[in-house]
């Protein structure tokens, strides 16, 4: 991987960014439910310099493990810029979705690169504004045939997913939906055109593994979304209803706590037996 950063610019490959000195405070902050590949950090902006309109902020750096899986996939410090990209990109879907009028309006949390150059390994991190509340993972980049067993899950993200997939004519979808509310961060892009602008371009197939396990709500139907897999999703059912007849049922003992006779027992030693007073 090349980089250079000339004048105001930094360099990746074949892309080119803008870029400019700021200081920023950045210490590492623990998580009820931390991520498999990431690293969490608190971000103190007083004076906006990140531009991301919020003086609290959370920046992300990949763990080893993860940085070890995209060195063999041939991939470094840019996957920091091509999730930044997928967010944006992400936003653009936020704002044509939201342009049809959908009973409860999405926003994408901006992101922002930022390197630490008072350090000698000059860490990247991936920087959004801290969301408050609770979060929730509201799909993923897979099936997650839970979903076919209730229809208690919000409609508004899977929807939106859906949406994504039906108006670039089957080319994307963007998926791993996650936040708090509906406010929505580190997003997932798959896509059918044999490209490298994400870290993960899974293609076709993980697409249609996708919709095995989405079912179209009022949502959806309102939106005129139609499902282009029902054969997939049909064998979805099946393996939702696979799992819920797992669940099977045996014949157990219960012990209660209340004393029902008061036995007292004691060991006589020379004979090594028990005895009942």
């Amino acid at each position: 991987m090349l980089r250079s950063l000339v004048g105001s610019e930094m360099c990746i490959r074949d892309s080119i960014y803008s870029a400019a000195r700021i200081k920023v405070e950045v210490k590492e902050m623990s998580v009820a439910m931390p991520g498999a590949q990431r690293i969490l950090h608190r971000v103190v902006d007083p004076t906006g310099a990140l531009g991301l309109g919020s003086e609290y902020c959370v920046a992300k750096t990949y763990s080893m493990e993860a940085r070890a899986s995209h060195m063999v996939m041939g991939l470094a410090d840019e996957v920091y810029f091509q999730d930044a990209q997928m967010q944006k990109d992400t936003a653009d879907w936020v704002d044509r979705f939201n342009a049809q009028h959908p009973p409860k309006l999405i926003s994408m949390a901006p992101a922002v690169v930022i390197q630490r150059i008072q350090q000698v390994a000059q860490p990247f991190y991936l920087v959004e504004p801290y969301l408050a509340g609770e979060y929730a993972k509201y799909n993923a980049n897979q099936p997650s045939y839970t979903l076919l067993m209730s229809d208690s899950f919000p409609e508004t993200p899977h929807a939106f997913s859906h949406f994504t997939h039906h108006h670039s004519h089957g080319e994307v979808l963007v998926c791993d939906i996650q936040g708090v509310g509906n406010r929505y961060t580190d997003p997932q892009i798959i896509s059918t055109r044999n490209c490298d602008d994400y870290v993960v371009d899974l293609g076709k197939s993980a697409i249609r593994n996708w919709f095995s396990s989405h079912r179209c709500r009022s949502l959806c139907h309102n939106l005129g979304l139609k499902h282009q897999f029902l054969q997939d999703l049909s064998m979805g059912e099946e393996r939702a209803g696979s799992l819920v007849n797992g669940w099977r049922t045996a014949e157990h003992v219960l012990f209660g706590f209340e004393m029902i006779e008061n036995l007292h027992w004691h060991c006589t030693t020379n004979a090594g037996s028990l005895k009942q007073d």
